[in-house]
C-alpha cells in the first residue's frame, strides 16, 4: 500500500521521495521550471521575420506580462500573422509559441 501524501503537489512529493530513496526523479526540472506549459494571449507588434515576431504577451486574466515578447509561429500557417493580429500562445522550454489565432485568408 502506498504511503499517503498530504499537503503537497503529488508529483513534487513523489519526486522528493524518489530522490530521498536514491531513485531518479519522475520529472527532471531546471530552476526556472521551463518544462511547464503556461497559456497566454498575444497581440502581434510586427510580422514574423526569421521565425520570430515581437508581440505583447498578456496573462489569461488580461494582465500584461511582456510588452516585447519574442513569439514563434509553431505552425507554418501562423507565419502569415501580421501586426495587430491577436490569439493565444503557450510558453514552453523558454519560448512563446502561437497555439490559436485566426488564420489569414
Amino acid at each position: 500500500m502506498a504511503e499517503p501524501i498530504i499537503g503537497f503537489n503529488e508529483n513534487d512529493a513523489r519526486n522528493l521521495l524518489n530522490i530521498i530513496n536514491g531513485d531518479p526523479p519522475l520529472v527532471e526540472r531546471d530552476d526556472d521550471r521551463n518544462n511547464f506549459v503556461r497559456f497566454y494571449r498575444f497581440t502581434m507588434n510586427g510580422d514574423f521575420v526569421g521565425g520570430i515576431a515581437s508581440a505583447t504577451i498578456t496573462q489569461m486574466n488580461g494582465t500584461t506580462y511582456l510588452t516585447d515578447g519574442q513569439l514563434r509561429p509553431g505552425m507554418a500557417a501562423f507565419e502569415e500573422l501580421a501586426s495587430g493580429d491577436t490569439g493565444q500562445c503557450f510558453y514552453q522550454d523558454g519560448y512563446f509559441w502561437v497555439s490559436n489565432a485566426d488564420c489569414p485568408a
